[in-house]
């Protein structure tokens, strides 16, 4: 997670071990779910393999809530008792999420090693791959003459194999590495967040 901030604003922006580990569980098992927007398969490619007492039907009917509480535990101001946070969030095994859907925490125990060991993107790893995202903040205070008004913007990379950017909510951008990685479109249409929040 790489954060940028001023007195009245914050960006947040990260390729999260819960989101890989949702997608490589969903991957693994070739779950046929719908998410919104559609989310192309991970990349590198995980290869499919189900563990022995997988119920590959459940998880695919648990899956899409699991998913869909992860994003939003993202959208959430990080909590103050990190303990607390641990407990509650939705991709560790004791979690609520994962307690109410007894067959995926099966499916996500059994994958987590493999999943750890999958050779996720480095950027986050590598000062040099990460972009400046406070230039923006600041170009639009010199533009404007002004400090923005207060905002949060919570950016969730997902390593995807194809272009993917979605407003989750107005201060929620999920994004692909293959976006990311296109620094040029990926500045602009940040700015037009920016513009928009600020």
């Amino acid at each position: 997670m790489r954060f940028a901030g001023g007195p009245s604003w914050q960006i947040r922006w990260g390729n999260h071990h819960p989101t890989n580990l949702a997608l490589f569980v969903r991957d693994a098992l070739a779950l046929s779910v719908v998410t919104e927007p559609v989310l192309p398969p991970v990349e590198p490619s995980v290869p499919v393999v189900v563990p022995d007492g997988v119920d590959r039907a459940a998880v695919a009917a648990q899956w899409p809530g699991w998913w869909a509480e992860i994003l939003a535990y993202k959208n959430q101001e990080p909590p103050r008792d990190a303990r607390a946070g641990f407990d509650n969030h939705p991709a560790f095994p004791h979690s609520p999420a994962q307690t109410r859907r007894p067959e995926l925490r099966h499916a996500v125990e059994t994958l987590a090693a493999p999943a750890a060991e999958h050779p996720w993107p480095t950027r986050f790893r590598d000062p040099a791959g990460v972009h400046d995202l406070g230039a923006l903040v600041r170009d639009w205070e010199t533009g404007h003459g002004r400090s923005p008004r207060p905002f949060v913007l919570v950016i969730t990379e997902v390593p995807v194999a194809g272009r993917v950017w979605h407003r989750l909510t107005p201060s929620h951008l999920l994004v692909s590495t293959r976006v990311v990685d296109d620094w040029p479109a990926y500045e602009s249409g940040l700015r037009e967040i920016v513009n928009e929040l600020a």
